[in-house]
């Protein structure tokens, strides 16, 4: 804590095991924060830069409670207005039996009246054990660390008025007292509930099938005592595994959606920020490797929560997938989530399968060659004898595909969107018709079932069999999820989630050499002002693992944001930058 320039961190890191270190950085202000890095850069301990004031509670700035095995703070805590309060802080801070190290000084030196002295913060304290000098003697600080729950606190004599003072936490390490909110849960709500009363926690459910309106009333009329720790999203639902029909798909995607940022959005209204934070909950909602899940529609959360952090800067929106196998023991379900609301940890994306924990991670891929321009990948089919369909607005990314496709021999290809092509797409089908390519355009809108059917009963008669689709809609316009309300989600959702479900149905008996959905990297790291197209991204990758798991082709890919066909190079700087901003 106070890290500064770096002078503590320089001498403690060579003498901790590099490779089981985790050194989080802090002060006040980040302004020292880019010459540390510098200066840190060749170490090999994980370091990582963050604000903390210590006289806040650390849990309201996103610190894990009790997340720490060693907390280190040089000429720090006497610079606070009450040693009691901010020492209570660190306890929070530490894991049972944790070290508190400090370095202080505990005797009056003129030199730092002469200095220090003259600005108003040296003389701010304000608590009992200092009645008139902002250093602590020896003895005050063994009595404020023993009056703040520490035990066996020892003070060493550095010389010239320094000492270094260490502390044990306390062996067992309760969570701080707090309410949490549960939304959308039923009967798995109220065991969760159970479960934290057991913890020693508060939790109310809040008003069923609220509104934003709803939730902001409630929140406002929240007493503020006890404290607001967190809020729990327990609508993502759990099936039997049973494929749901399209109408089912469609009420609950927009269902789970809508109600999360009603939750959200009441929640920004009221001013309110859970100090723990807010989770996002689902069963089944993830694909961790081979597994049959059934619960599609709760993987858009997983998008919906990415997006709505990145928006809020909020590093404490939580996802947390229970494991799909639990639904007959919901006790154990209910059991790890109240852990996970009690006392949650640095980890922002988790699975529970099979009793265990595991979080999100980024692993880095063997490169792989990349197939030469305008032949598919290895162990990819694309045929002389069949006909391939493109769907999307036929902007960038549909004409893309289409060129690669006819470069890689396709016998035919059909170009689908709600739309005509627009002047400039007509244009470059013209060309790839002019070299020779079979090209149909069908105007289709997939979310509508019978078009669609309608629309295959066409292409059937009229042309070579269906080898594979490639599905893609464009990006709706950038809009804050506070501007977003349930008939806007919908609009914007649809095309893309419900219309690659439809596609799914309607070929899964299919021969189909590919079936690929193309969704954005919003629905994985979140961007503001994406938070439909996000949850629609991450549903296509959970229908993705799913048609596998039946044993048909899929494949999912994250673009980043694509250039307009028209105005191209204006729109593909304008996508550059915004994918740059943090978060992005």
């Amino acid at each position: 804590m106070g890290a500064g320039t770096g002078a503590t961190t320089e001498a403690v890191l060579p003498v901790l095991p590099a490779d089981r270190t985790e050194y989080d950085f802090t002060d006040i202000s980040p302004a020292l924060f880019g010459a540390a890095e510098k200066r840190f850069a060749e170490r090999a301990a994980a370091m990582r830069y963050r604000v903390l004031d210590i006289e806040r509670d650390p849990e309201e700035q996103g610190f894990a409670q009790h997340g720490y095995d060693v907390v280190l703070a040089a000429n720090v805590l006497h610079a606070t207005e009450d040693l009691g309060e901010s020492l209570a802080h660190c306890r929070m801070l530490l894991a049972p039996s944790g070290l508190l190290v400090l370095v202080e000084g505990t005797a009056p030196q003129g030199w730092l009246d002469l200095t220090f002295g003259l600005l108003p913060g040296w003389w701010r304290f304000a608590d009992a054990y200092r009645p008139d000098y902002p250093l602590a003697g020896a003895e005050a600080w063994r009595r404020a660390l023993t009056d703040a729950g520490y035990r066996e606190a020892e003070c060493l004599e550095a010389g010239e008025g320094q000492a270094v003072i260490v502390a044990q936490g306390p062996g067992e390490a309760a969570p701080e007292p707090g309410l949490f909110v549960l939304a959308g849960g039923g009967a798995f709500g109220a065991e969760v509930e159970a479960e934290l009363r057991s913890r020693g926690q508060e939790a109310l459910q809040g008003p069923a099938g609220g509104d934003r309106e709803a939730w902001r009333s409630f929140f406002a009329s929240l007493p503020a005592a006890p404290p607001l720790r967190g809020v729990a999203y327990l609508g993502g639902r759990w099936t039997d595994g049973s494929e749901p029909s399209g109408s089912e798909l469609r009420e609950e995607l927009t269902s789970l959606g809508s109600g999360a940022l009603a939750l959200v959005q009441g929640l920004s209204d009221a001013g309110i920020r859970p100090g723990a934070g807010v989770w996002f909950v689902t069963r089944g909602g993830q694909a961790l490797g081979p597994e049959a899940t059934g619960a599609l529609a709760g993987a858009s959360l997983w998008g919906l929560g990415a997006a709505v952090a990145a928006e809020r800067g909020e590093r404490n929106l939580r996802l947390v997938d229970l494991d799909p196998q639990d639904d007959a023991r919901t006790d154990r379900s209910a059991a790890a989530l109240a852990d996970e609301l009690a006392w949650p940890d640095r980890e922002t994306r988790v699975a529970w399968r099979g009793g265990e924990r595991r979080m999100a991670r980024l692993v880095r891929l063997p490169d792989k060659k990349a197939p030469s321009a305008g032949s598919p990948p290895a162990g990819l089919r694309v045929r002389g004898d069949r006909s391939y369909l493109v769907t999307g607005d036929l902007g960038r990314m549909a004409l893309e595909a289409a060129g690669w496709l006819v470069n890689s021999g396709a016998g035919a290809i059909v170009l689908s969107g709600r739309r005509a092509p627009a002047p400039a797409a007509e244009t470059e089908i013209a060309i790839l018709r002019e070299g020779g390519a079979d090209i149909r355009v069908e105007p289709c809108d997939l979310t509508d079932a019978e078009a669609l059917t309608a629309m295959f009963a066409r292409l059937e008669r009229d042309l070579l069999p269906l080898g594979g689709l490639i599905h893609g809609v464009g990006a709706p316009a950038d809009r804050a999820f506070g501007s977003l309300d349930r008939r806007t989600f919908e609009a914007e959702l649809w095309p893309e989630a419900l219309g690659a479900w439809r596609l799914h149905r309607a070929t899964r008996d299919r021969e189909l050499d590919l079936f690929v959905l193309c969704g954005s990297a919003a629905g994985v790291v979140g961007r503001p002002g994406q938070a439909s197209l996000a949850a629609a991204s991450a549903f296509l990758e959970q229908l993705v693992w799913h048609r596998r798991e039946l044993g048909l082709p899929g494949q999912a890919i994250a673009w980043e944001a694509w250039a307009d066909v028209e105005g191209s190079a204006e729109a593909g700087e304008r996508n550059a930058g915004r994918w740059a901003e943090p978060g992005g």
